[in-house]
């Protein structure tokens, strides 16, 4: 049995380049065991790809981390 990985920095970043469609588009032919999906900030991004991969059949866990700094000013 193979378990197929695919992990993907999304740069979902507010001020990043929307690359959305490309990334979705991606996942739906090569259908992974597994996807871990990085740097989905925004919950709009997050919606998005949870009802895809919902739809695709995949069980889909969000983390708790609402909370993300995303730059901190350490002076």
């Amino acid at each position: 049995m193979y378990v197929y990985i695919l992990t993907y920095n999304i740069h979902g970043l507010p001020w990043a380049r929307d690359y959305t469609e490309g990334i979705a588009s991606s996942l739906m032919e090569k259908l992974p065991s597994v996807i871990c999906l990085q740097e989905a900030f925004l919950d709009r991004t997050r919606n998005f790809y949870k009802e895809l991969l919902e739809l695709l059949g995949y069980q889909v866990c969000i983390p708790r981390d609402g909370n993300v700094t995303l730059y901190r000013d350490w002076e």
